[in-house]
């Protein structure tokens, strides 16, 4: 569990809040229309299940724990020294966050001026870099069929009356109520994906993994039906003898 240690004072400012923490997704006009009307037989995830799905595809997890341990995101003078230590995808991914201001998390806003620009971008940094890892490890459980699934960081805030305030567990929030059955990994890249249809088995449909899907799969048909023939001349042959 983390605790901002500073903010003690809550912004009175209105507006709408912005999700936590995450970089909001790309989505054209026209993809907007096609989530809200999607094709007969063909389901969409939620935009926030489809950024955690990102989320969880930047591979973290895969770095050596050794690594990980030794990348300390609190040092605010270690912040870009640290980062580039991460392999891509998540090194490019934190470095564009940390220029980022407006895809820090929401509740940013409500500390004031109690905590400095490099101490929010350290946090926001922090924040994104357990979210990385933990939808990963989350995910992971999920497609190996899990019954119980890995802690994720929970963030408390001090409210202005000195009281603990949690701002919700994003990927608990964005995995309630799905069929956990949806969330597979592509059989040619290995990335997580949302699966549209019952049968699907590649992250795109319209992608390179689904023609290559394909031709794999033309492959072992093929071989299926050369074998069949196989064992069909053999079991006629000795037919043909008898004859």
């Amino acid at each position: 569990m983390k605790i901002s240690s500073k903010g003690q004072k809550a912004s009175k400012k209105g507006g709408k809040r912005r999700t936590s923490a995450q970089l909001p997704p790309t989505v054209s006009p026209a993809d907007q229309k096609t989530q809200q009307k999607p094709k007969s037989g063909v389901k969409l995830p939620s935009p926030e299940l489809a950024h955690l799905i990102e989320m969880a595809n930047l591979g973290l997890a895969e770095l050596e724990p050794q690594l990980i341990d030794r990348i300390d995101l609190r040092d605010t003078s270690g912040l870009l020294d640290a980062v580039v230590q991460l392999p891509d995808p998540p090194k490019s991914h934190l470095l564009e966050l940390m220029h980022r201001p407006d895809s820090w998390p929401y509740w940013f806003e409500l500390m004031g001026d109690d905590i400095d620009f490099a101490s929010r971008q350290s946090l926001a940094v922090q924040n994104r870099y357990n979210l990385i890892r933990d939808a990963r490890l989350t995910l992971e459980s999920i497609v190996h069929g899990d019954w119980a699934f890995p802690a994720t960081t929970i963030y408390l805030r001090r409210t202005q009356d000195n009281r603990a305030q949690p701002e919700g567990n994003q990927i608990a929030e964005c995995l309630k109520g799905i069929d956990l059955a949806d969330i597979r990994r592509c059989a040619v890249c290995n990335k997580f994906f949302f699966a549209r249809r019952a049968t699907s088995k590649v992250c795109d449909p319209e992608s390179s993994c689904a023609t290559t899907y394909d031709k794999r799969q033309e492959r072992k048909n093929r071989k299926v039906r050369e074998e069949l023939a196989k064992r069909k001349k053999k079991r006629a042959d000795p037919a043909r003898k008898r004859h």
